[in-house]
């Protein structure tokens, strides 16, 4: 089941009880106290998107008045792949800060002598462990919402360079066009949240790898290589396999290709490619989750 929680609350409410969450909490300044962290996220991923949104308008406008482009839509298939280019930059920057927040999270513990004090109470290895993660996933929430912002700038961006091309196609055809794009661009902007689950729950397991801070930077930076390696080998691989395999057949309906059946492998090759996303963070978050407690369990940290 897809996970829409977290959008709306980092925290399950058993959670927020959590003695070992509240003080995670409490180190977090915009959080202490607070419990209610929809009005925060609403407020970054506006702000994220009118800034995605003003900076895209502004580069337009400077390129067309510094250009001898006729026309200043020249321009926007440039500024478009630069917005692009930041958004990803601002992902790759919070799956290391997800990692390296979550690879300090237990080695601290256990360097601090904090941690045999853990074992001697009544929680679980488990749900102190399920705290941490959620304590980890507070600290990332506002650059979550960020990189939302941005991803709903860019679909902002593209609604409204799009919508002139909208006015030459028959309803027909703009109703299967904005169903696409609908289709690619919801998930492309909901994907962070499946993300940041994964990747923090994998920095958890690397943290009980390492002892010293340099370690952790290091840990995450190799680990976000390898992990950012074996997704684009994984999505790309098989979506290329599906992509062959769904233009074989589409070529195979000579007889009954037209726009809905376009429609439908088309819309076919955007979900495949969506849910293969999605079920790479979602097997590498179990298997780092069923890592990370085995670990703990053998007590070998």
């Amino acid at each position: 089941m897809l996970k829409f929680r977290p959008m709306i609350n980092p925290v399950r409410l058993s959670i927020a009880r959590h003695p070992i969450f509240r003080l995670e909490r409490r180190r977090v300044h915009w959080a202490a106290g607070n419990t209610d962290y929809l009005p925060s996220a609403l407020r970054w991923v506006g702000l994220s998107c009118l800034l995605i949104v003003g900076f895209s308008w502004l580069a337009e406008a400077v390129a067309a008045r510094n250009s001898v482009a006729p026309y200043p839509e020249a321009w926007q298939g440039d500024i478009l792949i630069l917005a692009f280019g930041l958004v990803s930059l601002a992902g790759l920057l919070l799956d290391f800060a997800c990692l390296v927040l979550a690879g300090g999270a237990i080695n601290r513990e256990i360097t601090s002598g904090r941690w045999i004090l853990l074992c001697l109470t009544p929680l679980s290895d488990e749900s102190i462990m399920q705290a941490k993660h959620a304590g980890v996933r507070l600290r990332c929430w506002p650059w979550l919402h960020v990189l939302v912002g941005m991803r709903c700038g860019i679909g902002v961006l593209l609604v409204l360079w799009g919508l002139d091309e909208l006015r030459y196609v028959s309803a027909l055809e703009a109703f299967l066009a904005i169903g696409l794009f609908m289709l690619a661009v919801v998930p492309y902007v909901i994907e962070p949240f499946w993300r940041i689950e994964a990747m923090t729950t994998a920095g958890l397991f690397f943290s009980t790898l390492n002892r010293t801070t340099t370690l952790t930077v290091l840990t995450a930076a190799l680990g976000l290589f390898a992990l950012w390696l074996a997704q684009a080998v994984f999505v790309g691989s098989v979506s290329y396999a599906v992509l062959l395999t769904l233009n074989t057949l589409y070529e195979s309906l000579t007889e009954f290709r037209g726009l809905w059946v376009t429609f439908l492998f088309t819309g076919l090759t955007v979900g495949c490619f969506w849910l293969l996303n999605y079920g790479f963070y979602e097997q590498l978050e179990r298997r780092s989750w069923r890592r990370l407690l085995r670990r703990l369990a053998r007590f070998d940290v």
